[in-house]
């Protein structure tokens, strides 16, 4: 079969009984494949990494156990209480965040609770990454944010750092970034909403201060229980026994 060079920028050469026109769309086709591929593999490679944290940061048994033991459905919990409409707004030691703020879940883990750590922010994170590269010991960061749509208080890199040292999970009042990563990596998330933008370093925040939002106000100390049904904060521990 006679040969002769195609049109397209690839240099290969086809039989001649194939039209040039094809030859090109096809190369064409493939070079776009190509780069797609590539595209997806670094997606996939920052997913991969995440993956890798789902082997918990090293910490006492006793400590993962408990988180395991107070990882109780809040449905359960109000049951526990013996909560229902009547008592919730006259109950002092329990608090449910109002679900007209809609805060949706983000990490891998739909349920989680611990100890409250609170912290008060102006569109400024380096608190929340200073906290998050600090042993968790299964606490729970509440970040206020003041409801703010215009950053984001948490990335993927921030959320591994808390993954990797025993951080139960996260509640900003406020939103999050790189929500695709982070669902990925084994910590819980809740957010108002997401925005690619991040936030600015100038405010160095305060942490363990009493913040509120939702109608309820979070002190350090306190114990918050989240997952996809709401958020309850509690005075004292809880679990499922």
């Amino acid at each position: 079969i006679r040969h002769s060079p195609c049109c397209c920028s690839t240099g290969l050469r086809k039989p001649t009984s194939i039209p040039h026109r094809s030859i090109c769309f096809l190369t064409r086709f493939f070079v776009a494949k190509a780069l797609a591929c590539t595209s997806d593999l670094a997606i996939h490679l920052r997913m991969l990494r995440s993956k890798l944290f789902q082997i918990p940061a090293p910490r006492s048994l006793a400590v993962a156990s408990a988180r395991f033991l107070s990882d109780i459905p809040t449905a359960d919990l109000c049951d526990k209480l013996g909560l229902d409409s009547s008592k919730v707004p006259k109950e002092k030691s329990v608090a449910i965040v109002d679900p007209a703020l809609n805060f949706k879940n983000y990490g891998l883990d739909p349920i989680f609770s611990g100890p409250i750590v609170t912290v008060k922010t102006n569109e400024s994170n380096p608190l929340v990454r200073k906290l998050f590269e600090s042993p968790g010991h299964g606490r729970v960061l509440v970040v206020d944010n003041g409801g703010s749509m215009r950053c984001a208080m948490l990335g993927d890199n921030i959320a591994d750092a808390g993954a990797r040292n025993g951080w139960a999970g996260i509640v900003i009042y406020g939103c999050i970034r790189d929500s695709e990563v982070i669902a990925k990596i084994p910590i819980g998330v809740k957010a108002l909403n997401t925005i690619p933008v991040k936030s600015h370093k100038n405010d160095p925040g305060c942490q363990d201060i009493p913040v509120k939002f939702g109608g309820v106000t979070f002190e350090t100390g306190m114990y918050l229980y989240a997952d996809q049904d709401g958020i309850i904060v509690t005075d004292k521990p809880q679990s499922d026994d």
